[in-house]
Formats: C-alpha cells, sequence, structure tokens
C-alpha cells in the first residue's frame, strides 16, 4: 500500500494548496491481516453519523475501511467539548489504534491528548494541529465560500443572499469572507444576510434549520447557504415551503428537496478519512497539517440531475472561470 501524501504546511503566511493527480484510490491493501488487533474510535458531532452531511461522510470513509480490512469501529456523538472531552477520554483509556475527531470544538485539546498517546493516530478536520501522530486536515475554506457566493449571487438575480453559520471557528470565518467577496464579485450591491446558532448543538437539530432560515426568507432572502450540518435538512424544507432556495455543505445534499436545493459546497472528507485509516492501519500514516482546495476536485459544487436545470450553459461557463482562478491561488 503507497500512502498518499498530500503535501505539508510552509509556515510563511501564504495558503498552499495541495493537489494529487487523481482521486482512485479503489480499496486497501492489507499489510496486517485482516483485523489483526486494529481498532478505530470515531468521535462526531451534533447529528451523528446520519447527519448526511460532514459527520456522514467521515463515517462513510471509515466503515468503507474497516469493512475492506474487517475493522470494527466504535463512534461517538458529542454535542459540546464536555461530552466530547469525555469520549476522548474514553477512547485513550480504551487504547484505540486510530481516533478519528470531527468537532471542530475539540480541535484545541488534540495536541496535547495526541503528545501523552503517541502510539494513536489522530485525524482531524478543519484546523492546523501540530504532531507527528495528528493527520491534520485543512479545506480552504475561502475558496469553498467564493465558489458558493457566485453560484448563490448569479441564481438570486441580485436579491438578497443569506449564511447561517454554525460556530465562529476560523473555517466558517474563511467560508463566509469566501462568500461575501463571491456574491459581490458578480452584484457589487447585493445585500448579505449573515445569521449564528447560538450553540452548536444547535445543528443536530433539523426544526433549529427550519427556524434560521424562516428568518432570513422573512427578511427577503432568496438563496440562504447552509453549511450546518442535520440543521441543513430544515433549511431545505423551509426553502420549499418558501418557495426559496437552499445551498448545502459538505456531502451532495442536492436529493433532500429536489428543486429547491440549487447546489451543495462538497468535500471529499469520506475519501480522505478512507485512506487515512488505511495508512494508518498499515503504518503508513505521517503526521502533518494538509491542505486541500479546489485543486484537484477536493472542493467543489455539485451539479446532477437533481439541479442541473439552475444552472444555464452561461453560469457554468463562469463557474468554471471561477474554479479555474480558484485552482491557482497559492
Amino acid at each position: 500500500m503507497h500512502s498518499v501524501i498530500f503535501g505539508k504546511v510552509i509556515k510563511a503566511g501564504l495558503l498552499i494548496l495541495v493537489t494529487v493527480t487523481s482521486l482512485n484510490i479503489l480499496s486497501c491493501q492489507d499489510g496486517r491481516g485482516k483485523g489483526s488487533q486494529f481498532s478505530i474510535a470515531l468521535i462526531l458531532g451534533p447529528g451523528g453519523k446520519d447527519d448526511k452531511s460532514y459527520n456522514t461522510l467521515i463515517w462513510s470513509g471509515a466503515s468503507r475501511a474497516g469493512q475492506e480490512l474487517g475493522i470494527d469501529i466504535k463512534d461517538y456523538t458529542v454535542n459540546n467539548e464536555k461530552e466530547g472531552l469525555k469520549a476522548l477520554d474514553e477512547c485513550a483509556r480504551k487504547g484505540f489504534n486510530m481516533v478519528i475527531v470531527g468537532p471542530r470544538f475539540l480541535t484545541q485539546y488534540i495536541e496535547a491528548f495526541a503528545e501523552k498517546h503517541k502510539k494513536t493516530d489522530f485525524l482531524v478536520f478543519d484546523g492546523e494541529v501540530e504532531g507527528e501522530n495528528v493527520y491534520s486536515c485543512v479545506f480552504d475554506g475561502y475558496s469553498g465560500g467564493f465558489l458558493v457566493g457566485v453560484t448563490a449571487a448569479m441564481a438570486s438575480g441580485g436579491e438578497p443572499i443569506g449564511f447561517i453559520a454554525p460556530d465562529q471557528s476560523d473555517y466558517i470565518r474563511s467560508l463566509y469572507k469566501g462568500f461575501c467577496e463571491g456574491a459581490h464579485s458578480v452584484y457589487k450591491d447585493i445585500r448579505i444576510e449573515y445569521t449564528l446558532f447560538n450553540d452548536v448543538s444547535m445543528t443536530g437539530d433539523e426544526e433549529n434549520g427550519s427556524e434560521k432560515a424562516r428568518e432570513l426568507f422573512n427578511k427577503g432572502v432568496s438563496v440562504i447557504f447552509a453549511p450546518v450540518g442535520l440543521a441543513s435538512i430544515g433549511v431545505f424544507k423551509a426553502a420549499k415551503a418558501s418557495s426559496r432556495l437552499a445551498i448545502g455543505c459538505d456531502a451532495n445534499q442536492n436529493y433532500v428537496e429536489p428543486g429547491f436545493v440549487l447546489t451543495s459546497l462538497v468535500r471529499n472528507i469520506d475519501l480522505i478519512t478512507y485512506q487515512a485509516v488505511c495508512d494508518s492501519y498499515n503504518k503508513l500514516l505521517k503526521g502533518g497539517v494538509f491542505y486541500y482546495g479546489v485543486s484537484g476536485g477536493w472542493i467543489d459544487i455539485a451539479i446532477d440531475d437533481s439541479n442541473k436545470s439552475f444552472f444555464s450553459d452561461d453560469m457554468i461557463n463562469k463557474i468554471n472561470e471561477i474554479k479555474d482562478h480558484l485552482r491557482g491561488r497559492v
């Protein structure tokens, strides 16, 4: 099994977007012998493995590797730091070989945990965590947000658009900045309405998403970007009820309410998780901070049979131009 190394961060104040030549990783090769005393724990955020978004992608990638290698997977769903730290403590006591940590609110604790438990590999997302046994994945939120902002603005025809934030993490702030600048590149004076969940645990409840979406639609918003996990399902339902549009995130959520989901900002979290599990199992995982961008297809918007009617040829050409530009970011 050859480990897929995407590239390490160069700490020079520049964002280095690292690409690979192909996403076609077919299957794990078993270098240990099937299921040979290897254990994995997943710590997932609000909504758990069935959130149809971020958590589901982590679960999907880990499950695929687990099935191929004969590994059992223990999963924890946590709604806040207290529950998350309790899960981390239990993982440490049980001596899992690999711990995959989804919630951004736990990122600040991982470096210390990894330092104390060097025989355990850690996989984290959306935060820079140093450690020789930590594979830290950071997506270029700005580029993803810019791409979605352009798409939302074009679909709105210049009418107001909205953004629902699950938290105030660096990733979400970068996503929002890109969203605003992308939208303003299409319509200079377009109004953007922003709202924030009071607590990240709210992302595990569809009704919270519906409530926030109704607030924005009542302000005249025509398209909402909702990177809010399971709560995004509520946003889509509110969009349908209001005859407006919403944009999903992480997984392709176009199918949830066809005709009312403009697109989804997809991230290949499942593929990264799958490969990291395979590499950890075969003792090939290398620690470091790794960046993923539009180049290589790690970030993209989803256009399929559920939503292609929204996109004219001119819109698709514009989106492709934006993607070409974003591939050149440094």
